[in-house]
């Protein structure tokens, strides 16, 4: 959450809320509140930001008990932003951002995601922030939606952010980055009939007021049921993936340690991994691949784009565990000023594939 003595922004998960945040820390005038779960910053100190120790994602009921207790009076807002997004994808987008296995994410939900399977994470996961908040308990209050909130979609989100602050008052907004972006692919292919029945169930509210509109079952085109594996890792070459692929992110950042499972297709000489390294080291980057049991190592300067051949040779439906591992790390939000990301990236991976066998 986010406040000053006019505008509240309640930060519902998921949503590009993290966009939505770095634009108000930089819009609104100070002194500006602002609640995050991580260690005090004196870069967003110095800008003028309060910083208060919370969960970000507060619900509506919290965010007035936080405004009173810092002197600020809910009731008196100019203006109260809240963001809804197609449920559908919200749920995916859930699904695929816990796959990557954070370590400050570990709990339930991540289990389930781990495990694979969508329609067991729709129906079983808790609701948003990994706790029991609903999805009404962002844009109600004791049932009723406060007289000063503005929904926004995320569909227009720009837009509309821009119109919101200005109706406050507030003409100057930059503009919307893209922070805290999941790839999942298109959300439609993890949907079975179980699943959707879930997802409706969870997000009902959006639904019944209007916001979103159910999947008709006519029409749609249900997947089988199955496991949905997040595809922002996409191998080329004769193999198929048997397993999530925790440590790649769909912006081409690999973190410390990149492993998924795969079965061979047909006959393979090889693996080649084409990627660049970052522009801040002052050190080479460190590869390391583990194929099944076999270890393979090499050094890439900094600041540089590197190609990497690997001759291995693996059977016709062989299966195979795939781990590549890389240092250093670095984090952009310590490097970075105003970065919110804090991933542990390494380098950037352009292109990772599988070398087919000449024919004999």
């Amino acid at each position: 959450m986010i406040f000053n003595r006019d505008v509240l922004f309640i930060h519902v998960p998921k949503t590009g809320g993290m966009a939505v945040t770095e634009c108000l820390l930089e819009a609104l005038p100070k002194p500006v509140f602002y609640s995050h779960p991580h260690a005090h910053d004196p870069d967003l100190a110095a800008r003028g930001v309060v910083q208060i120790p919370g969960r970000r994602h507060e619900t509506a009921a919290m965010c007035r008990e936080t405004m009173a207790r810092h002197g600020h009076d809910f009731d008196a807002l100019k203006l109260i932003i809240a963001v809804a997004r197609d449920p559908y994808e919200t749920e995916v987008s859930r699904y695929a951002y816990m796959q990557n296995g954070n370590a400050w994410d570990n709990g339930a939900n991540q289990e389930l995601a781990m495990e694979g399977d969508f329609e067991a994470f729709a129906r079983e996961s808790q609701s948003h922030g990994g706790g029991r908040a609903r999805i009404e308990d962002y844009f109600e209050i004791d049932g009723h939606i406060p007289v000063a909130l503005r929904v926004l979609r995320q569909e227009n989100l720009e837009a509309e952010l821009r119109a919101a602050l200005a109706g406050a008052g507030i003409a100057s907004c930059p503009a919307l980055g893209r922070l805290n972006a999941t790839g999942h692919g298109d959300w439609q292919r993890y949907y079975t009939r179980g699943a959707e029945e879930a997802v409706h169930g969870r997000y009902r509210w959006l639904f019944d007021r209007g916001y979103y509109k159910r999947l008709d079952p006519e029409v749609f085109a249900f997947a089988a049921p199955g496991r949905r594996f997040s595809d922002a890792f996409a191998p080329e070459g004769p193999v198929e993936r048997l397993g999530l692929a925790p440590g790649y992110w769909s912006d081409t950042w690999v973190g410390g340690v990149l492993a998924f499972p795969v079965r061979c297709t047909e006959p393979l000489a090889g693996i080649r991994i084409e990627g660049g390294t970052p522009v801040g080291n002052t050190v080479p980057t460190q590869l390391a691949m583990r194929v099944g049991r076999r270890e393979f190592r090499a050094s890439f300067p900094a600041a540089q784009l590197f190609e990497w051949e690997i001759p291995v040779r693996l059977a016709r439906h062989e299966a195979v565990e795939i781990e590549l591992s890389a240092s250093p790390t670095f984090c952009p939000h310590e490097v970075e000023s105003g970065s919110g990301d804090r991933r542990a990236l390494s380098f950037r991976l352009l292109r990772f594939g599988f070398t087919p066998a000449a024919s004999p």
